[in-house]
């Protein structure tokens, strides 16, 4: 059952929300991006037994989304992308803008994430994909650039070894890329997707020495109906492993681990939710039960 504990009224239509345990902070976070034009702003709330509104901060123009990097204790980014450009933001006991940053700032960004094995933060807009070292004094920026009519939707980092990205574009493939420890890019592969509006996520997480280690690329085609699993181990890279068909087009998918073994939860178009069994072994998707 789901019980209602406080409103706020005034925050709505919320457009984003970012559930953050912040370092530098100390509490438990949730960060909003709300309203439309005007009246948009970003908030921030303390939730423990009672959720507090500690922060406030009205924007001039209707945002479209928002990514929350937290480099180190203390340092905590906050970029908001805006039709035509990003706005940069430092996070602390307020909220303040950054003019003078390494961050793209010309461009609404896609999503921006923290490497930790290589100190250093990946940007991406539809065109540019940057690494920026905040750490070091020369050499800080390095970027990789998609040419031609066709554009960035999303990435995905893994680590197996080494860094790679694998970078989703707008014509139905994917390029794989490698970041090295200068944060120097490299293209390895360009890999075919088969589709170019899909949910990406990663399956069976392990924790080693404070890693992730992926093991298997699952794929939803919003167009399609069906899922399909490729494996990313490296003696059968981004490879295709399995295909299982659903009953109606799938709009989001969340992986959960239960009595050590892993689900995969997708919930369909027609407001019904899958129920399925994840191989962990095999990459293989098997159909339990439809809510």
């Amino acid at each position: 059952n789901i019980l209602l504990i406080e409103e706020f009224l005034q925050n709505l239509p919320v457009l984003s929300a970012e559930f953050n345990d912040f370092i530098s902070l100390g509490k438990h976070q949730i960060l909003l991006l709300c309203g439309t034009n005007s009246k948009s702003s970003i908030r921030m709330l303390n939730y423990t037994c009672l959720i507090k509104n500690v922060l406030s901060k009205k924007l001039t123009n209707n945002p479209l989304g928002i990514n929350i990097i937290e480099i180190e204790k203390n340092i905590v980014h906050v970029l908001i992308s805006f039709n035509l450009y990003t706005a940069i933001f430092f996070l602390g006991k307020k909220l303040g803008e950054i003019n003078n940053s390494f961050f793209i700032t010309d461009s609404p960004t896609i999503i921006g994430k923290y490497i930790e094995s290589r100190r250093g933060v990946v940007q991406s807009t539809k065109q540019i994909l940057r690494f920026i070292n905040f750490f070091e004094k020369k050499n800080r920026i390095s970027e990789w650039k998609l040419f031609g009519e066709n554009f960035i939707t999303d990435f995905s980092i893994f680590e197996k070894n080494i860094v790679h990205i694998l970078i989703f574009i707008s014509s139905q493939k994917g390029i794989l890329l490698e970041i090295l420890k200068n944060g120097t890019f490299i293209e390895l592969e360009v890999i075919n997707l088969y589709s170019s509006n899909f949910i990406s996520l990663f399956g069976v997480s392990i924790k080693t020495n404070q890693q992730s280690k992926w093991d298997f690329l699952v794929i939803l085609g919003k167009e399609e109906k069906s899922v399909r699993s490729f494996s990313i181990k490296k003696a059968c890279f981004i490879k295709l492993v399995a295909i299982q068909l659903l009953p109606w087009y799938p709009v989001s998918a969340k992986f959960i681990f239960q009595n050590k073994e892993f689900f995969l939860l997708i919930s369909l178009d027609d407001g019904k939710l899958i129920y399925t069994k994840f191989d962990k072994n095999t990459g293989q998707i098997k159909i339990i039960k439809i809510i």
